[in-house]
């Protein structure tokens, strides 16, 4: 596809991993749409249908979601739940003529994430296993939404004939990103706590969990271009007789401890004091996605190292601190 002068809309363009996609878009040439919840409310079938026949976009990406870490998964489980199918299920609802039965569209763009595989598969997240089990209990509200986006591009493809890729993330970190203790996944939420340690001269870290738990760790910059760079060029595989087709993985498919990804924070920082670990419940021990399709597909691989980003971040982070840790 070639993105110069195409209208594209993008829902949560102005989130953390929102605003980078816009930027890359818009490097592409792109015509961007990136609507604010307050003037549509995709939550709203009625909404939904206004932008969709107000701005007539050649190309949705679906990137707004309602996330955060696991205290306010358990927190609001239902809300969660309810918030990201309804917006999921409008988006794709708006953009066919069910009268029709065409789409209005040229392609559809689903972000998805690791955590709508089954917890079973560990570090070895391949797109054809994502029905191989259930989601892991702990993020069952927010991951189950992401599995059914295959499922949704899948049926919508079916009987209307949308274009449709289903993108499923690692773990993002990066500048920009949430700092408050619930909205923050595990790099922002560690990065913070250690900052602090560092300015206040605190003798240890409390850490949740347990320092062997793997996860899979990407900076937003990489992700975003990964993302583009996936609605340029992949419609599905051509060997592939599934729905898992139409799904690319997009992260570095490698898995790192949370220990490691503690030490090197302080490293960074300078933090000489120790991290504790208080062996709450972990959810997976073990989550890492394979990107051999990503890698094969898009010819492409993320360039920043772990170490540079967070590097990046932390630097972004100790500059902004007061601003970033308000943010929600």
């Amino acid at each position: 596809m070639e993105l110069k002068n195409k209208k594209v809309a993008i829902s949560g363009g102005s989130g953390f991993l929102g605003n980078r996609i816009v930027k890359g878009l818009e490097r592409k040439g792109a015509e961007v749409i990136a609507p604010r919840s307050k003037d549509y409310d995709f939550r709203r079938i009625e909404d939904t249908q206004s932008f969709f026949e107000e701005h007539t976009p050649e190309v949705f990406i679906h990137s707004a979601a309602l996330y955060g870490g696991l205290g306010i998964i358990e927190r609001i489980p239902a809300e969660i739940y309810d918030y990201n199918m309804r917006m999921m299920l409008n988006i794709f609802h708006a953009s066919i003529d069910w009268e029709k039965e065409i789409s209005k569209i040229e392609k559809m763009v689903a972000i998805g994430s690791a955590c709508g595989y089954p917890g079973v598969l560990g570090d070895n997240m391949r797109e054809e296993l994502m029905w191989n089990g259930p989601v892991d209990e702990s993020v069952r509200n927010y991951g189950t939404i992401k599995k059914l986006m295959e499922t949704t591009g899948d049926v919508y493809r079916k009987q209307f004939g949308l274009n449709t890729i289903n993108l499923p993330l690692a773990t993002l970190f990066g500048e920009g990103d949430t700092f408050n203790p619930d909205r923050s996944h595990v790099p922002a939420a560690i990065m913070r706590k250690i900052v602090e340690a560092h300015q206040e001269n605190k003798p240890f870290v409390e850490l949740w969990g347990v320092p062997e738990t793997v996860r899979e760790f990407i900076y937003v910059g990489d992700c975003a271009e990964g993302i583009v760079r996936a609605v340029e060029t992949f419609d599905g595989l051509e060997d592939c007789e599934d729905q898992s087709k139409y799904t690319l993985n997009i992260g570095t498919g490698k898995g790192t401890t949370i220990d490691n990804l503690a030490k090197t924070m302080s490293e960074i920082v300078g933090y000489k004091g120790n991290l504790k670990y208080t062996g709450g419940s972990p959810g997976q021990l073990s989550k890492a996605l394979v990107v051999d399709r990503m890698k094969e597909v898009l010819d492409w691989y993320p360039q920043t190292t772990l170490r540079e980003g967070l590097k990046k971040t932390i630097d972004w982070y100790v500059a902004n601190k007061e601003e970033a840790d308000k943010r929600t």
